[in-house]
């Protein structure tokens, strides 16, 4: 559960991320229920160098917000500053907010799908 992450190891939390291929569901902007089978990645990207900073892999079942926290504490070992957190409205969580906020950054959720 996402409320219990920011108190666990991130070793802990990794284990605990499935890597099997899995059907995941989510309904898109237009209320339609979109499906996929397989897996999920996640990236921090740097905005200037367009480099991945850090990456999870996990099975494509995994709700979003859920990989947030362990991408976080991945990329807080990195000897740079988060300045800003652009994300979608998946990752749209105080407990999110609470994770980029001591490092000095700010979040910016993206709420609107552009048309």
């Amino acid at each position: 559960m996402i409320a219990d992450q920011p108190d666990v190891p991130l070793e802990t939390l990794r284990s605990q991320m499935l890597i099997e291929p899995a059907w995941g569901v989510k309904k898109n902007s237009k209320g339609k229920n979109v499906f996929w089978y397989g897996f999920k990645g996640y990236l921090a990207v740097g905005t200037k160098s367009q480099y991945v900073l850090q990456s999870i892999m996990s099975s494509g079942s995994l709700n979003d917000g859920k990989a947030a926290i362990p991408l976080l504490k991945d990329l807080q070992k990195l000897p740079l500053s988060v300045r800003y957190g652009i994300m979608d409205a998946g990752y749209d969580s105080i407990l999110i907010y609470q994770q980029i906020y001591p490092y000095g950054g700010s979040f910016h959720p993206c709420l609107q799908q552009a048309e």
